[in-house]
Formats: structure tokens, C-alpha cells, sequence
């Protein structure tokens, strides 16, 4: 896996975070799928990028390049509202988009290589999705998707500093000072590594 620069933005969103929900449970009919890069359909991949730039780009007016180059070293989840007249169940298999709707949260997860701890980053959720749970409910997914694959791990976020409480009841604590990138405030935070429970 290539280094790639901290994670210039784990945000779901600039409302008020959300309250979350059951460990691994999306709110009513949201769809979670995982995808390796290279599984991304086309038509995901452009939703992805799409959300991640009306949320970090436009939203934040945060010109920076988005396309960072770490996309392929990591593994994306995507939050999808099931299509007009298909069942709030049907998830999209894999490499395909299937029967789901529109892209609501994204995020991306880097497993622990040499030493380092899991990281994810780039937490989107569109404003239409906020403060239904969402949020709380694809960072409990991919905390659970790193013990499976990783077993107990460190997890760090660089998160956006209004969203370090939101962190926090994730079991996140900080690790260093605030900082600034592309402007916008931030702060480093770790969940020590977790067993897994059987």
C-alpha cells in the first residue's frame, strides 16, 4: 500500500451529528455495500467522487484536489437508498450497482500496514441523509469491517475539529493538537485496538 497524505476531511456532514444506531444497522432501508477499488462500477465511482466533492469541495468552499491518488489502496462503503419500486432490502452485489438508488454516505477504510493503524477517511454523508443516524452507522461499519478483516486494531481519523465529540461517542480520543488542512480545522484522533468479540 502506497502512503498517502492524512485524510484531509472524516466528516459526515457539517449539521449536528447524528445519534446513530445499532452497531452495524443502517437507518430504515439504507443499503451498505463494501468495494474494493478495483470493483467500483463506473457509475459508483463517479457517485462517490460526486459526494465527496458537493461535501468537501462545494459545501465546505474547500478548493482542494479530492482526487488524492489513495482511492485504489483502499476499500469504500457505500450508503444507498433502495431505487423507486424496489425493496428497502435489495443491497447491490458486488462490482454492480443493482436495484440501488442514490448515493446518501460514503467513506473509504486503509487496513493497518507496517505497524500503523487502520485509518479511514473521507466520511460523506449528503445533507438530505443528516441526523437520521447514518453517520454514527457507517463509522460502527467500517469499525466492524477492520475487526473482521484485521481482528483487534487501531483505528485513527483526522477529523474535522467540530466533529471531535461526534468521534468521540465512537470511542475516538485525540492525539495531538488541532492543525489546519486547506483550511479547515482539524484534529488527529485514535480508538485503541478493540478484541473483537466472539
Amino acid at each position: 500500500m502506497s502512503q498517502s497524505p492524512p485524510e484531509p476531511a472524516a466528516n459526515p456532514g457539517t449539521a449536528a451529528p447524528d445519534s446513530g444506531r445499532a452497531t452495524g444497522i443502517a437507518p430504515a432501508g439504507i443499503a451498505l455495500a463494501w468495494r474494493a477499488f478495483d470493483a467500483l462500477t463506473v457509475h459508483e465511482l463517479h457517485a462517490i467522487l460526486k459526494l465527496r466533492v458537493d461535501v468537501f469541495v462545494v459545501e465546505q468552499a474547500c478548493p482542494y484536489a479530492e482526487i488524492d491518488g489513495a482511492d485504489p489502496d483502499a476499500e469504500h462503503l457505500l450508503a444507498t437508498a433502495p431505487s423507486a419500486g424496489q425493496p428497502a432490502t435489495a443491497a447491490p452485489s458486488p462490482g454492480h450497482t443493482g436495484p440501488a438508488g442514490p448515493l446518501l454516505a460514503t467513506l473509504r477504510v486503509f487496513p493497518p500496514s507496517g505497524g500503523a493503524p487502520a485509518r479511514i477517511g473521507r466520511v460523506a454523508v449528503a445533507p438530505a441523509a443528516r441526523g437520521t443516524g447514518l453517520g454514527a452507522a457507517v463509522m460502527r461499519a467500517a469499525l466492524e469491517r477492520i475487526a473482521e478483516r484485521h481482528g483487534a486494531a487501531a483505528v485513527e481519523v483526522s477529523a474535522q475539529a467540530h466533529l471531535e465529540r461526534f468521534y468521540q461517542r465512537l470511542g475516538f480520543a485525540r492525539i495531538g493538537p488541532d492543525h489546519t488542512i486547506d483550511g479547515i480545522p482539524h484534529v488527529d484522533m485514535r480508538r485503541p485496538a478493540v478484541t473483537p468479540s466472539a
